[in-house]
């Protein structure tokens, strides 16, 4: 699957091949400022980051989708688009016309006195540009085409694998609904079935939040909603998961506030999201010493800290700083050993939802035990959600 790094090249390597008479930047993460061609055959006026330039992107900056006149007589386009990764956005800007000022001396007056003796290059160059606006325009169209569809297509990937997982809560309710009709151990699949139907639920609501352009975030959908209630209940879900790996769920006790405002589906499948995660890269313990899963609790000024600790597989330093393992069909690096299988949604679809509350989430993961060369290397992964007490 391609991941963002990915499509960002796919695009440059295209913008490059055709630079020097079309004039456009691919930015991710900061949407307020392009660099033109990422440094290819750009405009002098575009390179030397002049405080009226500054000024007009800031005042642009908010829009996903804008096309004006910056003070220099450039007609610049802005598209955005939800890249479906930690960047949040990836943006286009493009360079569309020029449309000459009589005030060019005038703003590159106040230019840094090392740059003032460019001032005459960049008067006499911005005098010769002749843009085609047409052909700028259907180029642009190309490049927004382009990444389109290499966007799209990651999602639906990342949604096709979701959709895998439809199959085993399915089948196994289909086989408890055939016992229940038959007669056959009618309350142990009555059990099952309900924990499976929670399942298929919880796998719907994950693919229309990635589907959704808005976090689907409404202040009137806010409860007060009891943590340590919806742990239990999440562990009562997953004590068989647990058990066949020999690890023990713990809660520790909260001290502060029990309860926290929150959208209490949203708030379910963060927590069901990183305790399923935290169970299913921990190592297998043994009859006699069983590993644990522990949720334990901090309070700060105005957030609940909910910690999910667990003892598996490496997280690297650059998944965790560079954000990579929040990113839509990122599965971490040692995270497919004894053939874990997974979508790499649960992250993604957990920090959205998590931001979307005003709350964060962070994560360490420490060698706790055994050998490096010998690949019996143990890290102790800590994923603390940071999650507001009161919502105004």
């Amino acid at each position: 699957m391609l991941n963002i790094k990915q499509v960002k090249e796919t695009i440059n390597s295209v913008i490059t091949k055709d630079s020097g008479s079309f004039q456009n930047s691919v930015v991710v993460k900061n949407t307020d400022k392009p660099h033109y061609n990422n440094g290819k055959n750009q405009f002098k006026i575009c390179s030397i980051n002049h405080p009226t330039c500054k000024e007009f992107y800031k005042e642009n900056s908010s829009l996903d989708i804008w096309e004006k006149t910056c003070p220099f007589g450039f007609t610049v386009s802005k598209k955005s688009y939800d890249t479906s990764t930690s960047h949040q956005r990836i943006s286009v800007f493009s360079i569309l016309d020029l449309k000459k000022s009589n005030r060019i001396s005038e703003l590159l007056s106040n230019l840094p006195r090392k740059l003032k003796q460019q001032r005459e290059d960049i008067v006499n160059q911005l005098n010769q540009i002749s843009l085609d606006y047409s052909i700028q325009k259907t180029r642009k169209k190309y490049i927004e085409g382009l990444l389109e569809t290499l966007l799209i297509g990651r999602i639906g990937l990342s949604i096709q694998s979701i959709s895998h997982q439809f199959f085993t809560p399915l089948q196994g309710a289909m086989a408890d609904l055939k016992n229940i009709q038959n007669g056959n151990d009618v309350d142990e699949s009555t059990q099952r079935l309900s924990h499976n139907f929670s399942s298929l639920n919880k796998l719907a609501t994950e693919i229309q939040l990635i589907l959704s352009t808005s976090q689907e975030f409404n202040l009137n959908m806010l409860r007060r909603v009891p943590v340590h209630i919806s742990v239990k209940e999440i562990f009562d879900g997953l004590s068989s998961s647990a058990e066949e790996k020999n690890i023990s769920l713990n809660q520790g006790y909260n001290h502060y506030n029990k309860t926290v405002d929150a959208i209490p589906s949203q708030f379910h499948i963060v927590l069901s999201n990183i305790i399923t995660n935290a169970i299913k890269y921990s190592f297998k313990g043994m009859p006699d010493n069983y590993l644990e899963v522990k949720v334990d609790y901090e309070q700060d000024d105005e957030n609940l800290i909910i910690s999910v600790i667990n003892e598996g597989c490496k997280i690297t330093h650059d998944e965790i700083s560079l954000g990579l393992i929040f990113n839509l069909g990122y599965r971490g690096i040692y995270s497919g050993d004894r053939q874990r299988s997974g979508s790499g949604s649960g992250l993604y679809i957990s920090q959205k939802i998590i931001n979307a509350h005003g709350g964060k989430i962070t994560v360490t993961s420490n060698f706790c035990g055994g050998n490096v060369e010998m690949e019996t290397d143990r890290y102790r992964n800590k994923f603390s959600i940071h999650w507001p007490v009161l919502i105004e």
